[in-house]
């Protein structure tokens, strides 16, 4: 990725008000498919487990100018969700093919800055470097397994995932869903940031 990432305008201090914090490990299977093949398989799972729970999510990224905590692995977003802002940091720490594995911080704030200096990272400034929004079709085949069909929209690009979060006791099942539903783990998973900032960082090449 070219160091010299896009930077948007600010011109406010950060104000972000703590409510909450909550630390998590993240295990997911994730598969980037083309948009035919998404509602194939999105009008199977509504055959075998129900209705869906739909939602838009809205994920604002935040970086250093250079774009430092990309190549460290590192995301800093503000999910929007249900008129809620979640302030969420999450280190990508294992990745096997369609396999991910983070470890996740969150916490509620009640506005959306432009800039953000955070504990974590007392030496950076971050700032707003563009947003991706979400319509998520969440299935529950069992207890400890989400099952996510995701349409995502960014800059210049749509595209269309699947994912399966699960507890580590499920991870039977969750292997079992990527069988019955053919889904094929050859190429390796990329995270919607790490999504993002590829394409950002290919757009200002150009």
């Amino acid at each position: 990725m070219n160091p010299q990432c896009a930077e948007w305008k600010t011109n406010r201090a950060p104000r972000v008000i703590k409510k909450s914090e909550d630390n998590m490990q993240e295990l997911e299977y994730k598969f980037l498919i083309s948009n035919e093949r998404f509602q194939e398989l999105l009008r199977k799972a509504n055959k075998n487990f129900g209705e869906p729970a739909e939602k838009v999510q809205t994920n604002y990224y935040y970086d250093t100018v250079d774009c430092e905590l990309a190549r460290r692995k590192i995301t800093v977003r503000i999910r929007e969700k249900d008129g809620q802002l979640k302030l969420q940091t999450k280190q990508h720490t294992y990745k096997e093919k369609a396999f991910l594995q983070s470890e996740e911080t969150e916490m509620s704030i009640l506005e959306l800055p432009d800039t953000l200096n955070l504990k974590s990272f007392p030496e950076l400034t971050l700032i707003k470097k563009g947003s991706l929004q979400t319509t998520r079709y969440s299935f529950y085949p069992t207890e400890g397994i989400d099952f996510d069909f995701d349409e995502n929209k960014y800059l210049d690009v749509y595209d269309y995932e699947i994912e399966i979060e699960f507890l580590e006791q499920h991870r039977e099942r969750a292997e079992q869903l990527i069988s019955d539903f053919n889904l094929i783990e050859g190429k390796d998973a990329e995270s919607k940031s790490q999504r993002f900032f590829n394409r950002q960082d290919t757009l200002n090449k150009n």
